[in-house]
C-alpha cells in the first residue's frame, strides 16, 4: 500500500470510528425495572453502620462509645399476577438479624422476630400496596420494612436515557434503602442524583452501571420502632456515593452498593422512667450492599 492509499485508509477509518462513537452517544437505553410472571428472586442485603458517640448525661458528665451495627437479610421473592404494572409478591424471609458490638463489650446477634422465618405477601393494585401474612396481622415494623422491598426501582429513570445523562430522585422515595423503614423528613438541600455511566458486557451479560450521589439531611424518627426508645427528632446528615447495576437483557437488578458518612445529633429519653438520659452526637460510616440473584439455582436453594 503506497503512502497516499494508506493516508486515505486511515482517514476513512477515523471518520467511521467518529461516526460510530457519535451514534453510541446518541443511543438511548430503557432502564425501567421489569417483573416477570413466575420469577423467583433471591435477595441478600448487608447494612453496616459504625458510629463514634459523644454522650453528655443530665448531670453534664461526658462519655464516649464506639458501636458497630450490621443488619443482614436474605429473602426470596416469588412473583405472580404480574400485569400492567400490578403484581403479587410472596416474600419469605430466611434471615433478618442484627449484630451489634461496642468497644469493651461482647458481640451480640439477635433476630428480628417481626421478619425472620416469616412469609408475607405484597400486592400492588392501581398504585396501592397491601401487606398480608398467613400468621395474622402484619406488624407496623414489618410493614415499614416491606415497603422498602425493591426500592431500587426508585433510582431508575422514568424515560429512556442517553450515556452520561442524569436524573433526580426524591430523597423521600429512597430513604428506605439506608434507613430500613425508619421515618425521616428532609431539608430542601437534600438530593439524590443518578446518571448512566456505562453499558458493557460482563460475563456475556449486557449490564448498565448507574452512579448514585446523594445527600440526605433532616430529622430521623425512631418512634416507629415497637420497642420505642424515644429518640425521635434526631438531626441527621448522610452523604452517599454508590452504584446500581442492571441486567439490560431482562431489565432486572444485579447489585446495589451505597457507601458514605453519617452524623446524628439529639437527645434520648428513658422509655421506662420517662426521663431525659442525655444529649448525644455521633459521626461515622454507613454502607449498604444488596445482591439480587434472579436465576436461582438448586445450589442457591440449599444455602
Amino acid at each position: 500500500m503506497n503512502n497516499k492509499c494508506r493516508f486515505m485508509f486511515i482517514t476513512a477509518a477515523t471518520v467511521l470510528f467518529a461516526s460510530a462513537a457519535g451514534l453510541s452517544q446518541q443511543e438511548t437505553y430503557n432502564l425501567t425495572g421489569r417483573y416477570a410472571e413466575g420469577a423467583r428472586w433471591l435477595v441478600d442485603t448487608a447494612m453496616k453502620t459504625e458510629l463514634d458517640f459523644n454522650i453528655t448525661d443530665i448531670e453534664g458528665i461526658p462519655s464516649t462509645k464506639n458501636t458497630i451495627s450490621t443488619y443482614e437479610e436474605r429473602f426470596y421473592e416469588d412473583f405472580s399476577d404480574v400485569k400492567d404494572g400490578d403484581y403479587r409478591i410472596k416474600v419469605n424471609f430466611l434471615i433478618a438479624e442484627n449484630t451489634e458490638s461496642a468497644r469493651g463489650m461482647a458481640e451480640k446477634t439477635y433476630a428480628d422476630e417481626n421478619l425472620q422465618n416469616k412469609q408475607f405477601t405484597i400486592s400492588l393494585d392501581n398504585n396501592r400496596k397491601t401487606y398480608t401474612t398467613e400468621g395474622g396481622a402484619v406488624s407496623g415494623t414489618a410493614q415499614s420494612r416491606l415497603a422498602c422491598v425493591n426500592e431500587f426501582t426508585k433510582l431508575l429513570p422514568s424515560a429512556p436515557v442517553k450515556m452520561n445523562e442524569s436524573w433526580n430522585v426524591k430523597p423521600e422515595e429512597i430513604s428506605g434503602l439506608m434507613l430500613k423503614g425508619k421515618n425521616a423528613s428532609f431539608t430542601k438541600d437534600s438530593f439524590v442524583k443518578c446518571s448512566l455511566k456505562e453499558v458493557a458486557l460482563t460475563n456475556g451479560v449486557k449490564q448498565a452501571k448507574i452512579a448514585v450521589n446523594a445527600k440526605l439531611s433532616g430529622s430521623l424518627d425512631y418512634t416507629t420502632d415497637e420497642d420505642n426508645n424515644n429518640t425521635n427528632g434526631f438531626k441527621m446528615d448522610i452523604t452517599l456515593k454508590g452504584e446500581l447495576i442492571m441486567d439490560m437483557d431482562s431489565t432486572v437488578p444485579v447489585s446495589l452498593s451505597l457507601n458514605g458518612d453519617i452524623s446524628i445529633k439529639g437527645v434520648e429519653n428513658d422509655p421506662v422512667k420517662k426521663e431525659l438520659v442525655g444529649a448525644i452526637t455521633a459521626t461515622g460510616k454507613i454502607s449498604c450492599t444488596t445482591k439480587y440473584t434472579t436465576r436461582v439455582t438448586d445450589e442457591e436453594e440449599k444455602k
